[in-house]
Parts: C-alpha cells; structure tokens; sequence
C-alpha cells in the first residue's frame, strides 16, 4: 500500500540524495559540477516547503526574537561550525549574501561539543545567528529547526 505522504517522501529522499551529492562533488574536485546540482537541491527545497508542518509555540518565539519568519530562514548545518575549514567558508558563504548571490536570514545550528573555533564563529553573531543545542536553543527547537 502507498503510504498517505509518499510524494513528500520522496522529496525529502530527492533532497537528502543532492546534499550528498553536492557535499561529494565538492569535497571531491569536481567543483564545476556544483552550481547545478545546488539548484536541484534548492529547487527541492522549495517544494518541501511547500508541506512544512506549522512551527512550535516554542519555535515561533525565537523568530521573534530574532525578528524573522520561518519561510525567511536559511539553515546551515552544524557541518559549518564543527569543521575548521567550513569556519572560512562560512565566512565567504555570508559574503556572497551580502553582494546579493542568495537571500535570506541564515542560522546557523552547532552542537556544543563540535564547534571547532568558538570565538571566530562569534564573529558572525550579528549576522547568523548561533543556535547551540543546549545553550541558547533547546533540544526540541534545535531539532525541530534540524529536521
């Protein structure tokens, strides 16, 4: 039997498949490759917005705070402040949102025991947030956020 939400599923598989996809391409020197699989990946992105679940109250009063919506967010993946490398990718990755290459307002999830340079990542408070699961966003919003 075809479960209710198959469609849904598939996308959330289609997405997973080009994160991959695009983190392999990277890490592997086939740079060139990037820029298209990243539209796929965004394009699926787009269409699993379409069936996102309503946020938690929880969830709705750290947008407030940080004076933004939901559709508005860019998430970047505790990948960014866990490896010493990303640190400076990140820094390049906000630059280009600054000459207006993506929109947005980025948060940045991290978990506290993988953040591999604490002080750089403060740098960029005031224009990505950190949301460190137990610290300054509880497990329940982190992974809410993460999933």
């Amino acid at each position: 039997a075809d479960h209710p939400q198959r469609e849904v599923l598939a996308e959330i598989n289609l997405f997973y498949a080009y994160r991959n996809l695009l983190l392999t391409t990277y890490h592997s020197g086939e740079g060139f490759h990037v820029p298209q699989v990243y539209i796929k990946l965004t394009d699926t992105q787009q269409r699993l917005r379409r069936h996102l679940p309503a946020p938690s109250a929880e969830l709705k009063v750290l947008l407030k705070k940080l004076e933004t919506d939901l559709p508005d967010v860019k998430l970047l993946s505790p990948d960014w402040s866990a490896l010493i490398g990303h640190n400076g990718h990140l820094n390049v990755h906000l630059m280009m949102r600054e000459m207006g290459w993506w929109q947005g307002q980025p948060l940045l999830l991290a978990d506290k025991d993988r953040i591999a340079n604490k002080p750089f990542l403060s740098l960029f408070s005031d224009i990505c947030p950190t949301l460190t699961l137990g610290e300054n966003a509880s497990p329940g919003v982190w992974h809410e956020l993460a999933s």
